[in-house]
């Protein structure tokens, strides 16, 4: 229990401050030998306290939109992912699952823009579970093949 404390709260630190990445410490602890922790619940463990440290970004996020030169700047962004939501949806999925664009500018760049998370969040979650799910097992499946 101690270990996925410790992997909750790096995972959470590492999404406020990503100096670092928490995957290669995902990695890790599944490489430790006599590890009794399934790989899908370290997996979501990181998940989760990704989103959670992302959840600082957009609070800050949002209260950086009201500045009319950020809003100026945002606001062909918006205007063009309002015209096609399923464009957006799309952007965030590839964004939280395999990082491209970086998902913590995304997510800053989302709240500031002011779109509608609703529909945005629910596919953030899942392409954040998808990458560290993965991660998570890759050890097991590695030692596997």
């Amino acid at each position: 229990m101690l270990g996925l404390g410790l992997l909750f709260g790096v995972a959470v630190g590492t999404a406020i401050m990503p100096i670092a990445g928490v995957e290669a410490l995902l990695v890790g602890f599944m490489l430790v030998p006599g590890q009794s922790v399934p790989w899908w619940v370290a997996g979501l463990v990181a998940a989760a306290g990704q989103l959670r440290g992302k959840v600082v970004h957009l609070r800050l996020a949002t209260r950086v939109a009201v500045i009319p030169a950020v809003h100026r700047r945002l606001a062909g962004t918006v205007e063009r992912c309002r015209r096609c939501p399923r464009t957006a949806v799309g952007v965030v999925l590839m964004s939280s699952t395999i990082g491209l664009p970086p998902f913590t500018a995304l997510v800053s760049a989302v709240a500031a823009s002011g779109l509608d998370l609703r529909p945005l969040i629910p596919v953030a979650v899942v392409g954040r579970m998808l990458r560290f799910l993965v991660l998570a097992g890759s050890p097991a499946l590695v030692q596997w093949l």
